[in-house]
């Protein structure tokens, strides 16, 4: 608490120099930025958050920690949108600016580092990405304690890491503690908690324990039937997880299956031109050629051809 506290203070103090008008005209050009961002409108999303970026930095001045948070709204752009070296800096210097604000162990910090560390993952700069990480995690579960949902967060992207390099026990140790946190905090059917519980399905896969990968991927697809309903497109998610099983076991048939639901549950929710349909379409193409359906097979990738065209 005493670290929430702090922030709280620190930021009532600087924001004395913020107008209300300026508050106001921030928060319309955030929730602007955010929706382009979201819909992946990288270049009207761009201006808006630099107009903010300036704004905060004139009114509150360059050290503030609201001003961080513009920095790593632009970063998380350039990131997304493959430009990590612009992306870099602008993590850095808002990982500076909230140590200096906040002190080193403050959650904020633990949360800059996750910021800088995914950067580097992306790039497979795994090296870079590991003692961030850790220390994120030593942050947040000294700030929070061990069970908080931050700490599950923490522990998930030190799950990838390890997965990443295939060091599949450390992995699936820090998968399981994060569903356990999850589970414990949220229930067994919140969507973080069927997130790390699909992590978890993935490494028992990738060790080759596939029984135990099913029955990870089963669970969550019921709960994301019974809670989204059967044609939600987060369920094709946990059914294209199902398929790449049944896929690497050689059970062809099942597969198919499987992967012509998932199609069905997204032509129906997406643009026919969405170019997610097209991996949908191959993948299940290459199961009907397996199971020697040609015909079926030339027509998927007669449509996944089509809509390659129209992207």
């Amino acid at each position: 608490m005493k670290y929430w506290v702090a922030s709280a203070v620190i930021a009532l103090a600087m924001a004395a120099s913020c107008t209300d008008q300026q508050a106001q005209q921030l928060s319309q050009l955030d929730v602007q930025a955010d929706a382009f961002y979201q819909q992946r409108k990288y270049a009207q999303a761009l201006p808006l958050y630099q107009q903010a970026l300036s704004i905060r930095e004139k009114s509150l001045g360059t050290g503030h920690p609201d001003v961080a948070r513009s920095l790593i709204s632009l970063a998380d752009l350039y990131r997304d949108d493959g430009k990590y070296d612009t992306a870099e800096p602008l993590y850095k210097r808002a990982l500076a600016i909230r140590e200096r604000a906040l002190g080193g162990d403050h959650p904020d910090v633990a949360t800059s580092l996750k910021n800088l560390a995914t950067l580097y993952y992306v790039q497979a700069q795994y090296d870079m990405a590991e003692p961030l990480l850790r220390r994120s995690l030593a942050i947040r579960e000294k700030a929070l304690g061990a069970s908080h949902p931050d700490v599950a967060d923490s522990l998930v992207s030190l799950a990838m890491l390890s997965d990443s390099r295939s060091q599949y026990a450390q992995s699936k140790s820090f998968c399981e503690r994060a569903v356990a946190i999850r589970e414990k905090t949220f229930g067994p059917d919140h969507p973080d908690t069927l997130y790390s519980q699909d992590r978890l399905g993935s490494i028992c896969r990738n060790i080759g324990d596939c029984d135990k990968a099913e029955t990870l991927y089963q669970k969550s697809l019921t709960s994301r039937e019974k809670t989204l309903g059967p044609e939600n497109p987060e369920v094709a998610r946990s059914l294209i997880m199902l398929a790449e099983l049944y896929r690497g076991q050689n059970q062809f048939a099942a597969a198919a299956a499987t992967y012509q639901r998932a199609l069905a549950i997204r032509e129906k929710a997406w643009s026919p031109d969405d170019r997610r349909l097209v991996y949908n379409l191959d993948a299940l193409a290459v199961m009907y050629e397996k199971v020697g359906d040609k015909s079926r097979s030339q027509v998927c990738r007669a449509r996944a051809h089509s809509s390659s065209q129209r992207q």
